[in-house]
């Protein structure tokens, strides 16, 4: 592979396109056959609107290609030619140029494709095509309240206008994120990046974009520390990147573009022209999803009612989803009487809407339905159906009425979720009931303990399509003491972060846990073995990552701690490990004689146990 995408990234990080594609055009002419750098070089071309030197490029490669060694280009080559030759607005995707990257497959959020569903905003989206065509513009940041219309904009947005992107359109979901080092975890999954962890992360990412034209679609970042900051170093760095940001609140970072969206537009009250009020977006919604719950529903005879609930909610997209749905149950003027009673105004208040239209559909539930979405509430992150049964108790009869009345969405994941502003508001009338959080944890537990004992690289994608419901159930199990849920969970933990290269963010999980517990380092005698186990495993898991991270000091200070612990705990499989760990940490700093009998004691201890595949690895470090 040639240097083509390094120095594009190099030279992108200070803003200089031309300059790279100068450069880029030396490398070529030094070794035309560099596939990676005629990508690069393509990729700069386009993003400098030189569509015709870009294909010319293209074709001399393929010449050479053909000649020198009778082969076809690269698929990635292949697809920026389609991209070039396709017409404007044509759908062919968004190939992927400098690096050869295909399309994500986001690892959390909504599918980046067109939304069947999507109705209205059509002011909006032209706005939105037309600030992201131009040069200035790199940071767009869609701008609301909760329940706005936010997430389907930009991703009806991305499906439009992945194809002028040719180094790809990614969508990052923001959702339970809390600081921008998940965030750039996030987005380097949705790049397909291989990271190291010994280099800064939004460096990484910084290079793994380079000069590509690439439009990043963040969804939901409000809440994530930090991101502000680490996404306008990444714009100064990737001089071909732009993004589309979602958010209640503007970033506030120099160059960034705003598109406020407000409540859909309402006809004026005492409007009775039904081809006049179907021209607003806000009644074609609410039509639309009244007749998919009741086909049967008249809006010409029902127009005025309609007219007044859509007032009642002040157009807010989100509370019509909900309100709609009654219709096949009352008519419109009785729920606009049911909102209107609810004892709120709602003009100007953005969740308001939603908060009296959710009320409507939390009096209409039965006695078993309320319990049944308070807990469904209660977890932490959409749930497959195994965890609504155990954890949540509610059977599949009720996630389908729930799911029929618009309280819970069914994923095509298999996975069942309600949306965070009726999660608050089902929470808000009754809170989080402990024994739901309690056995949340268990069911992880048990789960993350099946998964460290089993082999196969689907148990980490299982694991980081759950990380919510792992973080949540790990604060609780350390929040109550929880020593047997802590050991079942740590070491399927530790081999999930050591094998992602993720090891600053498992040892700050790690951490938490050896903070937790360190109270219960004395009691591993005649005290609380639970809390003293937990600790153990925690102190084993976080030596490894420490040493894996190059923090040998660390390593050394944690595995000596938690083989002292193994020790009084005759652990022996906490011992061999903490061993093997203090040898290692040792070893590389250069203190070898102190290394050697951890090893040779790891042995021993081995060979006593019939551990084969750990007297190998002993033996091999004693070599």
């Amino acid at each position: 592979a040639g240097p083509g995408p390094d120095l594009a990234a190099e030279v992108g990080r200070a803003g200089e396109l031309a300059s790279a594609a100068a450069r880029c055009e030396r490398l070529v002419a030094a070794d035309p056959l560099d596939d990676e750098a005629v990508g690069a070089l393509v990729a700069l071309r386009s993003v400098l609107g030189q569509r015709g030197a870009a294909l010319r490029v293209l074709d001399e490669h393929e010449r050479r290609l053909a000649d020198s060694l009778g082969l076809e280009p690269s698929a990635a080559l292949r697809r920026a030619r389609q991209c070039l030759l396709a017409p404007s607005g044509t759908d062919v995707g968004a190939p992927a140029a400098a690096q050869g990257a295909a399309q994500a497959r986001p690892s959390a959020g909504p599918t980046p494709t067109a939304d069947d569903a999507f109705v209205g905003r059509r002011v909006e989206v032209l706005q939105l095509r037309d600030l992201l065509a131009r040069p200035a513009c790199r940071l767009l940041t869609i701008t609301g309240p909760g329940g706005i219309g936010k997430t389907r904009l930009a991703r009806r947005a991305v499906a439009e206008l992945a194809p002028r992107f040719m180094g790809g359109a990614y969508w990052i979901s923001g959702a339970g994120l809390n600081d921008a080092a998940q965030l750039g975890q996030r987005l380097a999954a949705a790049l397909e990046l291989a990271l190291r962890g010994e280099l800064a992360l939004w460096l990484q990412i910084a290079h793994g974009i380079g000069a590509r034209s690439v439009l990043a679609v963040l969804d939901n970042v409000e809440q994530v520390e930090g991101a502000a900051a680490a996404l306008h170093d990444l714009l100064v760095a990737c001089p071909g990147l732009k993004l589309l940001v979602t958010s209640r609140e503007r970033l506030g970072i120099d160059g960034e573009w705003l598109l406020p969206l407000q409540g859909l537009p309402l006809p004026d009250i005492d409007e009775q022209e039904t081809d006049v009020l179907r021209s607003f977006d806000a009644v074609r919604l609410f039509e639309l999803r009244a007749r998919m719950h009741a086909p049967a529903f008249d809006f010409e005879a029902q127009a005025a009612g309609v007219v007044r609930l859509l007032h009642a909610v002040q157009g807010l997209p989100l509370a019509i989803e909900i309100a709609a749905p009654w219709a096949r149950l009352l008519p419109a003027a009785q729920i606009a009487d049911e909102i209107e009673r609810s004892g709120e105004l709602l003009a100007g208040r953005g969740a308001g809407g939603l908060d009296d239209s959710f009320d409507i559909s939390w009096r209409r539930l039965s006695d078993d339905e309320r319990a049944a979405l308070v807990r469904l509430a209660a977890l932490p992150d959409a749930c497959d159906l195994e965890m609504a049964r155990q954890v949540a108790e509610v059977a599949l009869p009720v996630l389908a009425a729930l799911a029929d009345k618009s309280l819970l969405q069914a994923q095509d994941s298999g996975r069942f979720g309600l949306h965070p502003l009726i999660r608050q508001c089902a929470l808000a009338r009754a809170g989080v009931p402990d024994i739901v959080r309690q056995r949340h944890a268990e069911h992880v537990a048990r789960w993350l303990e099946r998964l460290g004992e089993s082999a196969g690289s689907t148990r980490w994608r299982d694991i980081e399509r759950s990380m919510v419901h792992l973080r949540s159930a790990w604060a609780w199990a350390l929040a109550q003491r929880q020593g047997e849920l802590v050991s079942r969970s740590a070491r399927a933990l530790m081999l999930y972060f050591e094998g992602q290269g993720l090891w600053a963010e498992g040892m700050i999980l790690l951490a938490g846990g050896v903070d937790a517990f360190g109270a219960f380092e004395a009691c591993a005698r005649d005290g609380d073995l639970a809390g003293a186990a937990a600790l153990c495993h925690c102190l084993r898991a976080l030596a490894t990552l420490q040493y894996r991270a190059g923090e040998l000091e660390g390593a050394e200070s944690s595995a000596r701690r938690g083989l002292r612990l193994a020790q009084r705990l005759r652990d022996g499989r906490a011992v061999k490990a903490n061993l093997n760990t203090l040898g290692l940490s040792l070893w590389l700093r250069g203190r070898f004689r102190e290394a050697q009998p951890c090893f040779a004691q790891a042995l021993r201890r081995a060979e006593r146990d019939n551990d084969t595949p750990g007297a190998a690895v002993f033996i091999g470090n004693l070599a």
